[in-house]
Order: structure tokens, then sequence, then C-alpha cells
């Protein structure tokens, strides 16, 4: 991976909101996981159009607030275990 790459979800693979826990999750055949906010707005941008780059500056630019480097640190965490894990595809 390098900040170049697109992220997309794999085929089988489906991101959902469940409004019951008010929080999304990761759905793919016969499995499931329950993520926690930030993993949920870093997975709504995976879809193969930005790259890890601009999710990263996106990111930055929505909550000032937190340092970039940890932004940075995260994204590049998600994407990569999910990516080992077959999760995710990257362009």
């Amino acid at each position: 991976m390098n900040d170049a790459s697109r992220p997309t979800l794999r085929s089988k693979t489906r991101l959902r909101y469940d409004r019951h826990r008010e929080a999304f999750c990761l759905l793919w055949p016969e499995r499931g996981l329950l993520l926690n906010a930030s993993a949920g707005v870093i997975l709504q941008r995976c879809r193969g159009q930005e790259t890890v780059s601009s999710i990263v500056n996106t990111l930055s630019a929505q909550y000032p607030d937190t340092e970039r480097q940890r932004i940075e640190d995260d994204v590049h965490r998600l994407i990569g275990e999910l990516s080992r894990r077959g999760l995710l595809t990257l362009e």
C-alpha cells in the first residue's frame, strides 16, 4: 500500500449502517464486523475513487482538532489490516 493506492471493498463485502446499534458494520459471507465510528468514516471513503492520501487529507480537514499523523496512522492501519484479511483491494 502507498499513498496513491485506491482502496475498494471486495465484491462480496458490504458496508452497512445498523440503525439499532447506531454504528457501521462490515459484512461479508457468513461473517460481520461491528466498526467503531472512525473505522466507519474511513471505510465510507473506500470506494475506489479516492487515494489513501486524499482520504487522509479529507479526514484531516473534517477533524481539525485531531493530529494529522494520528489520522494517517489510523487510515493506514485499518486499510492495511482489512487488505490482509482480503476484505479490501488496493488498486
